[in-house]
C-alpha cells in the first residue's frame, strides 16, 4: 500500500511539473508574440496642445500578420502625431530586412517616423544597407544626432 501511495505522489509531482512547464512556455510565447498597448499621459507646460506618440521597440524582425497588418492597424487606430522606433527593429541572428523595411515604409504613411538603432542593429553586418533603405523610405534615422520635432 505504501509503495502505491509513493507511486501516486510521484505521478502527481510529474504532472504538476509538466503543467508548470507548459504554463511557462505558453506565457513566454504570449509575451513574445502579443501586441500590447500601454498608454501614458504626460503633462508639460512646454506643450500647448495634446500630442500622440507611438513608440515601438524590440520587434526583432517579427511579423504581426501578413505584411504587418495587425501592427499597422493598431498604430493607425491611435492616430499618432509621430512615431518613434527605439531599437531592435531587426534581429541580428534571424535578420529579415524585408519584413522590417515593409513595416517602416507603412509607418511613414501614417505619421512622421523616427528611428534609433539598438544593439541588434549594431551587431548586424546588414545594418548599413537597412539604414540607407530606411532613409530612402522617408524614415528619420537618428544616429548620433537629435532632432527637434515640430507638431
Amino acid at each position: 500500500m505504501e509503495k502505491r501511495i509513493k507511486s501516486i505522489m510521484r505521478k502527481k509531482r510529474i504532472w504538476i511539473v509538466a503543467l508548470l512547464l507548459l504554463a511557462i512556455c505558453l506565457f513566454s510565447y504570449y509575451q513574445n508574440n502579443a501586441l500590447t498597448i500601454s498608454s501614458y499621459t504626460i503633462k508639460s507646460t512646454k506643450l500647448s496642445e495634446k500630442i500622440r506618440v507611438v513608440q515601438l521597440s524590440d520587434l526583432h524582425s517579427k511579423e504581426f500578420g501578413k505584411n504587418q497588418h495587425k501592427l499597422i492597424e493598431k498604430v493607425r487606430a491611435i492616430q499618432p502625431d509621430f512615431i518613434v522606433f527605439t531599437g531592435d527593429l531587426v534581429d541580428s541572428k534571424k535578420y529579415d530586412g524585408l519584413v522590417s523595411l515593409s513595416l517602416m515604409e507603412q509607418l511613414v504613411k501614417i505619421a512622421p517616423t523616427y528611428f534609433v538603432t539598438g544593439n541588434h542593429e549594431a551587431w548586424s553586418a546588414e545594418y548599413p544597407t537597412l539604414e540607407q533603405d530606411l532613409i530612402t523610405s522617408g524614415v528619420q534615422v537618428l544616429r548620433n544626432r537629435g532632432d527637434i520635432i515640430q507638431v
